[in-house]
């Protein structure tokens, strides 16, 4: 056994290792880029000038490589950001366009300029989106010149807790700002952008051509080839996910090196190695560009050159130098993508096969030198390698896929080449490839049917929920000391493992809030709140999109036990949707009394047919009725029974609740309008400000008697009319403190025992936490 350190026998790893820290902390810190260059200058010079010594200059290397992941990261992370408002844009589309469910159109506008007051000014590449006309006959293509006016924007960080952040998103694609809006719209030309219209016209024939060899089952081979998942439907995708077999349908080592191995084999071996891996090079470089260069792609062929290139140097068989290679080859181009579900995936399944496939070849010997048992095998290390991962990205664990990933992977292992041989055909004679891929429809046909219905079998997801990072971190640390890179001892490492896990675990479930908490998020001009009382969640209004609201649950793994419309708008229950898409369990739902009968959007009338179908049981309440968790009474105040006028807006009467929590009365008076919100007047300690602090609705007389020290505002940083500046003037004439979630983001409200702790989800107004 070799017992020199880690960073002696593998300098590369250790940089890589390093430079990974770096990316980490520099994307959350400041940015300080003369005080990270002069560090990364001085541990270079450390390293040739006094590492006159091996251990010297690797440790010289090391602290360089961290310098340069918090300069590129930090410089990924916090570019500058262009002049706000609303301009003359002109720019290049990239790609296509493609229309979303609300009706709207998103793509990406490449060389974008903004025609400011100062003069243009230059917004790089930008994420678009905007309303077509209905005298829009067609979108603009790829390559098309656009001139229009629309909105620069700055894209809004993560405002609520487990949320999306879409900031980040669109950093990772080094995206710095967004443009809404197409006023006059015009297509003033086309303009090649290079080889990336290149390479996405071949990608469009090829997709083209995949449609006409396999007709109606073309989405499957169009996902396994060209990376085109999303023509797969939703409720597919979703089943393949929830059979723990998702993986399949995003390229990644699988099927880069399956279309390798069948690339080279066409190539004659008298060649030599040389001429050979630059052929490799070539393919995989053509390939991965039409693919979209996905970091699982990227990976896979970095990995696959850096293995054919040992051969070719005459060095010895180095795994964990290789897999450190690729990292840093994608890092040093796209540190952000460090932070993608695809590169964290990617390489953890790298990672699983690398610790568990040693330890199963010496396990089960009598499978480890046959086709079909090798890789069962390496596809079970992979699926280890992936638990974690997935479980914090996605908070649950397929028990079938354990199963199934074997023989699947080995399915689609012989389907990959079929694929790309009936591609390879229909390029060249159509009729004969379309005769040959008639038994395939009706083979991709069955396996999209089977693997669907596996998805829909009950009981074969357990949902996990989201670990701390400490806790994360301690199973890495377990995860490492397997393998063979730690030097210690046996019982040493496995000591080490197990006071770890214990310690984390421990400090976490003693450090976890039992208290009562109330979190108003940051939804826009849309309500959400959640109320948690120690095992029981009442969900008060949803939103209109619930992608925050299911991640906080599924993260926090809570079911929503009591969940309360205040009336039946877009903007406060549509949301649900996306709780019955991620399978959150339903306890009852509450309405406001006539709830149906007032002018109501068609949408949410559908969803209670579907949350009825479901079976799950739908109450009507109002004023005097309550209900009540352990620690906290909801009492209602408004509408009062058989006072609805059939007909009106539903507004008019949204259910106001008051909210006992622990101690706390806090006043939830939804979308009430002014005329009738003395009904719901009640002594409250903090105020849920009605329609997003409109100017018709929390009148003087009304916070007169509320009389709250605190006001809850949900409105977007943005709006010129929400919240109005009468009601905001009314609240600081009365002195209290208001939380608008525009700007402070989610507001959490800690109560125990009468006492309330309010804590914003961004410390300071506008900034980032």
């Amino acid at each position: 056994m070799n017992k020199r350190p880690f960073h002696h026998q593998r300098p590369l790893a250790a940089c890589a290792i390093l430079y990974g820290m770096g990316v980490v902390m520099g994307a959350f810190l400041p940015f300080w880029p003369r005080l990270y260059l002069c560090g990364m200058v001085l541990c270079l010079l450390a390293a040739f000038l006094l590492g006159r010594r091996e251990k010297r200059r690797t440790l010289g290397f090391m602290g360089a490589f961290l310098f340069l992941g918090l300069l590129l990261s930090g410089h990924a992370a916090h570019p500058a950001l262009p002049k706000t408002g609303k301009f003359p844009i002109t720019g290049i589309v990239s790609e296509e366009i493609s229309i979303r469910q609300d009706g709207s159109a998103q793509g990406y506008l490449e060389n974008a300029v903004a025609q400011t007051e100062e003069g243009p000014q230059s917004l790089g590449t930008v994420y678009w989106t905007w309303v077509p006309d209905e005298e829009t006959l067609s979108l603009p293509m790829d390559g098309d010149r656009v001139q229009f006016t629309g909105k620069v924007y700055i894209p809004s960080a993560r405002s609520n807790p487990y949320g999306f952040d879409f900031r980040m998103f669109l950093l990772e694609k080094g995206i710095c700002c967004g443009v809404s809006g197409a006023s006059d719209l015009q297509i003033t030309g086309w303009q090649s952008r290079g080889l990336s219209t290149l390479l996405y016209r071949i990608r469009s024939h090829l997709s083209r051509r995949l449609d006409a060899v396999f007709g109606e089952e073309s989405a499957l081979p169009q996902a396994l080839l060209l990376g085109e998942r999303n023509r797969l439907p939703q409720e597919v995708q979703d089943s393949f996910s929830d059979a723990g077999v998702a993986h399949i349908l995003s390229v990644s080592g699988l099927h880069v090196s399956m279309q390798a191995h069948l690339a080279m084999r066409l190539v004659p071996r008298r060649l030599g190695r040389r001429l050979r891996f630059v052929i490799l090079f070539l393919f995989l470089f053509f390939y991965c560009g039409i693919i979209g260069f996905p970091s699982p792609a990227i990976r896979a062929a970095v990995f696959m050159l850096l293995s054919r290139f040992r051969p070719i140097t005459r060095r010895g068989k180095d795994w964990v130098t290789v897999v450190s290679a690729a990292f840093l080859l994608i890092l040093l181009f796209q540190p952000l993508s460090l932070f993608t579900a695809s590169f964290q995936l990617s390489f953890a399944a790298v990672l699983g096969i690398f610790v568990f496939l040693p330890r199963l070849q010496k396990r089960f010997p009598q499978y480890a030198y046959t086709t079909i048992g090798s890789n069962a095998l390496v596809t079970l290390s992979a699926t280890a390698g992936l638990t974690l991962p997935m479980v914090q990205l996605f908070h649950s664990f397929s028990i079938l896929g354990l199963v199934i990933n074997p023989f699947v992977c080995i399915l689609f292992m012989a389907l990959l080449p079929v694929y790309a041989l009936l591609l390879f055909l229909g390029c060249i004679w159509l009729p004969g490839a379309q005769t040959l891929a008639v038994p395939f429809h009706i083979l991709t046909s069955a396996v999209t049917d089977l693997l669907t219905w596996a998805g829909n079998l009950p009981f074969i997801q357990v949902d996990v929920p989201y670990l701390p990072w400490y806790c994360a971190a301690a199973v890495i640390l377990a995860f490492i000391l397997c393998t063979g890179l730690v030097v210690m001892k046996k019982k040493t490492k496995i000591i080490l493992a197990l006071s770890a896990l214990v310690v984390s675990f421990t400090y976490w479930q003693l450090t976890l809030c039992r208290d009562v908490q109330y979190i108003q998020l940051s939804m826009g001009q849309s309500d959400a709140a959640i109320i948690t009382d120690g095992p029981d969640t009442v969900l008060i209004d949803v939103g209109e999109y619930g992608g925050d609201v299911a991640n906080y649950l599924k993260c926090t793994g809570r079911k929503a036990d009591i969940l309360v419309f205040t009336h039946l708008h877009k903007d406060h229950c549509l949301g649900t949707e996306q709780l019955l898409k991620n399978d959150i369990p339903i306890g009852k739902v509450i309405l406001p009394h006539g709830a149906r009968d007032c002018l109501v959007d068609p949408e949410c009338i559908a969803l209670l047919q579907t949350l009825q179908d479901k079976g799950v049981p739908i109450y009507n309440m109002h004023a005097g009725q309550y209900f009540e968790t352990g620690r906290c009474r909801f009492t209602a105040l408004w509408p009062m029974e058989n006072t609805v006028v059939p007909g009106q807006d539903a507004n008019r009467y949204s259910l106001n609740l008051l909210c006992e929590l622990d101690g706390i009365r806090l006043l939830s008076t939804s979308d009430m309008e002014g005329e009738y919100e003395l009904y719901a007047a009640r002594d409250a300690d903090i105020l849920k400000a009605a329609h997003h602090g409109s100017r018709t609705s929390t009148g003087e007389n009304f916070l007169r008697l509320v009389s709250p020290a605190a006001v809850l505002l949900t409105a977007t940083s943005y709006s010129d009319t929400l919240p109005s500046p009468d009601t905001l003037s009314r609240l600081a004439n009365l002195g209290v403190s208001v939380y608008n979630t525009g700007e402070t983001g989610a507001v959490t409200i800690t109560c125990r025992d009468g006492q309330a702790a309010i804590q914003p989800y961004f410390s300071i107004p506008g900034s980032e936490k």
